[in-house]
């Protein structure tokens, strides 16, 4: 009988041996590994699809907005200094244009023509306020020394004194030809 048994071949040992089968906390651990592993899968192809969809193109876009908003600021910078460099011209102008009203003036008195010197005069308080604007409170007192200045020489018109009003339009002018300077130093 030693040899009957001996006589089996590795299969036939086998076979009447029960088959264990898995325990049902294993099968339950192997089904839940699965929707696990199956759940992260769907979570990252989620992902990737909502990256490609809405994320990357978004990224892209506030990249390049990044990049117009900076040659924006380039560019307000840039007009920044030219704005003030045309507000010092505008200030040029504006010496240079109560400079003609001040010289038709002296031209009208030289020519006896009071009434013309006080036309020519007209529009010289409103540019001096012009003046006052665009140069600020740097130069408060040189302005406030011309407007003084205007008011004496209007005050010697109606008066009718020509000396007087011409030698104010002189002091005017060389005032203004100082500010002109002042400003050209800048």
């Amino acid at each position: 009988m030693a040899n009957e048994d001996t006589d089996l071949s590795p299969e036939e040992i086998h076979e009447d041996e029960p088959v264990k089968e898995p325990g049902r906390v294993r099968t339950a651990v192997n089904k839940a590994v699965r929707w696990v592993i199956m759940a992260l899968l769907v979570l990252i192809i989620g992902f990737l699809i909502i990256w490609f969809t809405f994320l990357g193109p978004r990224a892209a876009q506030i990249t390049a907005l990044q990049a117009e908003a900076t040659a924006a600021q380039q560019q307000i910078a840039t007009l920044q200094a030219q704005v003030a460099e045309l507000q010092g011209v505008e200030a040029h102008r504006l010496i240079l244009s109560i400079l003609v009203d001040v010289n038709a003036a002296r031209y009208e008195l030289a020519s006896d023509r009071v009434d013309g010197a006080e036309l020519a005069l007209a529009n010289t308080q409103q540019a001096l306020a012009d003046l006052k604007t665009q140069l600020g409170s740097q130069y408060a007192s040189a302005l406030q020394s011309l407007q003084d200045r205007l008011s004496l020489t209007k005050v010697d018109l109606q008066k009718n004194d020509k000396f007087a009003a011409l030698n104010d339009l002189e002091v005017l002018a060389n005032n203004l030809l100082n500010l002109e300077r002042g400003l050209s130093g800048q």
